[in-house]
């Protein structure tokens, strides 16, 4: 991985001139889905490279004694179903019609709660994340929307997610205190079984989670020096 360091030298020549970094990933292509807890883990390399950016942004901005703060630019994000090993075409360098009528890949349960973690810690970056974009809308891996020549259209398990984001992430973070369970894994150490943003818009608080945990939990909402809220 070569983030970071490259980063560095490409802000070093270009602070003053630029006003977003981008940055790139997908998930799903490293820890098969078989780990599930692991698998569910993902988004923490989501926070990983975001917090590093973000460290090396702001060190250019102190050397430079620069009044800008730089903002990041999630360019290109999504989950890969089934990793590198799923079954693709032969030529995977066909271009138009025949391109649309690659095998698309539809999500299982496990990519669509990883996709869901994904977004959800680009939601708690937002005061930095300024802009981020999925890639790969129409078939391929991970496509919101499945179709064939001549044939109905259908969405991916995560389209739904997209669309409930879209719709209810307004308003402002709220800097909750939350008590979760968690759990141990292999790359990132103790994750929180619990993925979970809380924002706020005029007199509504909606409260997004995603469950890594392997069996249902109920979630207590106390609300504290908070009145007149629907």
């Amino acid at each position: 991985e070569t983030y970071g360091e490259w980063d560095r030298k490409v802000l070093d020549a270009a602070y003053e001139f630029c006003d977003y970094i981008a940055l790139h990933n997908y998930l799903g292509c490293e820890t098969p889905e078989e780990n599930v807890p692991e698998y569910l883990a993902g988004a923490m390399a989501i926070k990983q490279q975001i917090e590093t950016i973000i460290s090396v942004c702001d060190y250019i901005k102190g050397i430079r004694h620069s009044n800008k703060t730089m903002g990041l630019s999630f360019d290109e994000y999504n989950v890969i179903p089934g990793g590198d090993n799923a079954p693709r075409e032969k030529d995977m360098w066909k271009t138009g019609v025949q391109a649309a009528n690659r095998n698309p890949r539809c999500y299982t349960m496990e990519n669509a709660l990883l996709y869901g973690s994904m977004v959800l810690m680009l939601m708690k970056y937002s005061d930095r994340v300024r802009m981020a974009c999925q890639s790969i809308l129409i078939n391929g891996g991970g496509g919101l929307v499945i179709c064939r020549k001549g044939q109905k259209a259908w969405v991916n398990i995560h389209y739904y997610m997209m669309e409930q984001v879209s719709r209810w992430w307004r308003g402002c973070l709220v800097d909750a205190v939350y008590d979760l369970p968690g759990y141990h894994t292999e790359k990132y150490g103790e994750v929180d079984g619990i993925d979970i943003v809380t924002v706020k818009e005029e007199n509504e608080i909606r409260i997004f989670t995603v469950n890594r945990m392997p069996e249902a939990l109920t979630l207590e909402v106390k609300l504290e020096g908070v009145t007149s809220v629907d």
